[in-house]
């Protein structure tokens, strides 16, 4: 499995860290790629108090096109939260990321799991840089994508050729 950590966001008490996890299955003679996003969000006044929530591709696309309609509006508001739901050992576990226009400006990203949750708040910005983020970076590397595996001995001899190929800038 990769593990790819990304920047991470903090407002004056709290902060959150995206980060992906890809795991490749290889079946049939094809090799299937998918991944999800984890959000990991700390509180810096509780110690080690944290949140982990684990996003599929479908919530990451709702996240990053929430974030983005709501720096556009200027009144307060809040849009309905991503739930997230796990179960675990029998016992079921509810998570939920919820946007709220708290002031104009400022969006307010709440990570809630079962009755505990951490609030950070983000400018404008901030909001936008995490939302390309998401949609530009992210979610390409986590939705799936199933490939015809490839022979080991015609993988060495793509690799070989790849590396030995000049680059060529085609803009000049």
């Amino acid at each position: 499995m990769e593990r790819k950590r990304f920047q991470a966001f903090y407002s004056k008490k709290a902060g959150f860290q995206p980060e992906i996890a890809v795991s490749r299955k290889v079946q049939s003679g094809y090799e299937t790629r998918t991944g999800k996003l984890l959000l990991r969000a700390f509180s810096m006044e509780d110690g080690s108090r944290q949140i982990k929530i684990m996003l599929d591709f479908v919530e990451v696309s709702d996240l990053a096109r929430q974030i983005k309609a709501l720096v556009k509006v200027k009144d307060k508001k809040s849009v309905t939260p991503i739930v997230h739901t796990t179960e675990r050992n029998g016992e079921k576990s509810k998570a939920t990321i919820t946007l709220d226009r708290f002031q104009p400006g400022k969006l307010g990203i709440v990570f809630q799991r079962d009755k505990e949750n951490i609030n950070v708040a983000l400018s404008d910005r901030e909001a936008l840089a995490f939302a390309d983020l998401l949609q530009d970076v992210v979610f390409p590397l986590i939705v799936e994508e199933k490939t015809e595996k490839i022979d080991e001995a015609e993988e060495e001899h793509r690799e070989t050729v790849t590396e030995e190929e000049p680059f060529i800038d085609e803009e000049d």
